[in-house]
Order: C-alpha cells, then sequence, then structure tokens
C-alpha cells in the first residue's frame, strides 16, 4: 500500500476522483473524492477500494463480489423449498385447491421460504465488509501517526541542522571580524610608531 495523501492507497495514481460513483454500495466509507473513513488516505476507484478492503474481510463467503446466490445455506433452502412445493402439490386436486400455500405462485411460495436467508446473507456481508474497514483503518491510522513522528523528526533534524549551520556562519564571520579588527590595529600601531618617529627627525625652528 502506498501510505501518501498524494497517491491512491492501492494502485499508486495520481489521479484523484472528484466524483466516484459509490451507489453500488452504499454503505462504503467512501467519499466522492476516494477520501477512505476521513483519513488522509483515498482510493482512485471502487475496484482500487474492493481490493484493498477485501484481503481484510474474514469470512471469504461474503467478499465484494459475491452474492447470496453463492451462499451454500441459501442454495440448500431453495432445495428444500422445492421439496416443500412437491410435497403440498402431491396431496391429489382436491387438497391441492383447498391449500392456501398453493394460492401462492412458484417463487413467491419459493421467496416466503428463503427470502428471509437472503436478506441475511446480505446483512452478514454488510457487517463482514464494515469490520474489514475498520481493521484496515486502524492499520492506516497507525501507519499514519507513525509517519507524522517521523516527520516530525525530520523536520527538528533539519532545524537542528539550520541552526548549527547559522552558527557555523556566525562564528566564521566572528572570527574574520576579529582577524580584520587585529589587522587594522597592527596597522594604527605602525602608523603611530611611524609618524612618532617622523616627528621626532622632523626640524625645528631655532628660537633667536
Amino acid at each position: 500500500m502506498f501510505i501518501s495523501s498524494e497517491r491512491c492507497l492501492a494502485c499508486g495514481s495520481r489521479r484523484r476522483p472528484t466524483d466516484l460513483d459509490t451507489s453500488a454500495y452504499p454503505d462504503a466509507n467512501l467519499a466522492a473524492d476516494g477520501t477512505f473513513m476521513g483519513l488522509p488516505s483515498w482510493f482512485c476507484s471502487i475496484d482500487c477500494y474492493k481490493k484493498t478492503v477485501g484481503k481484510y474481510i474474514k469470512d471469504r463467503r461474503y467478499d465484494f463480489d459475491k452474492t447470496h446466490l453463492d451462499d451454500e445455506a441459501y442454495k440448500a433452502a431453495v432445495e428444500d423449498a422445492y421439496a416443500e412445493l412437491m410435497t403440498e402439490m402431491s396431496g391429489g386436486l382436491l387438497s391441492t385447491l383447498f391449500n392456501k400455500k398453493l394460492r401462492m405462485s412458484e417463487s413467491e411460495f419459493i421467496q416466503s421460504k428463503v427470502g428471509h436467508i437472503k436478506d441475511q446473507f446480505y446483512k452478514i456481508q454488510s457487517t463482514e465488509i464494515f469490520l474489514a474497514e475498520v481493521e484496515l483503518n486502524e492499520h492506516l491510522y497507525a501507519e499514519w501517526q507513525h509517519k507524522l513522528k517521523e516527520d516530525e523528526e525530520e523536520r527538528e533534524e533539519r532545524k537542528e541542522k539550520l541552526v548549527e549551520r547559522i552558527e557555523k556562519a556566525e562564528e566564521k564571520q566572528r572570527l574574520a571580524q576579529e582577524k580584520e579588527d587585529e589587522k587594522q590595529r597592527k596597522l594604527d600601531e605602525e602608523r603611530e610608531v611611524k609618524e612618532a618617529e617622523e616627528e621626532r627627525w622632523r626640524a625645528k625652528p631655532f628660537k633667536l
């Protein structure tokens, strides 16, 4: 994964969406700009979101692309419903006419027997996906905290190096100034000695 606010968490693309269509997954904790659960991390597409979150789904029976038609419990319930329907229809014409269950169409009868299993499948799937999102969120949060700490340490290190360079530059300037001052002091001393010597040998007028 790419732990960066500038790249897609899954594929590393720098193209961030602005109108991501999440209608197929209304419960997804995904904003239109790809932001995932309010973190700096984002996804560039639904496929990248599914690919990453899917890794954290514990029970693969409830993966994103699974439907109730893939569920073994649902399949078994459908078979049982058809078997029950056949039993109800085997009672003869008179019995069939007065059987309230057979007043429904075949599809209605089957749905009445397996509808709750279908609903239960999607309820569990939604829960599994949410738990996967939470686990990914916890992982990303920890990574971001670590990254923030590293960034802070890096900033402090750069600050210390900058202060050190400034101090070295100031020390260098101070030493150069001291050297220049010493040079000027010697020149002044030499000039004073020379002026004194010239004054000593300068001819003085005699008083009569």
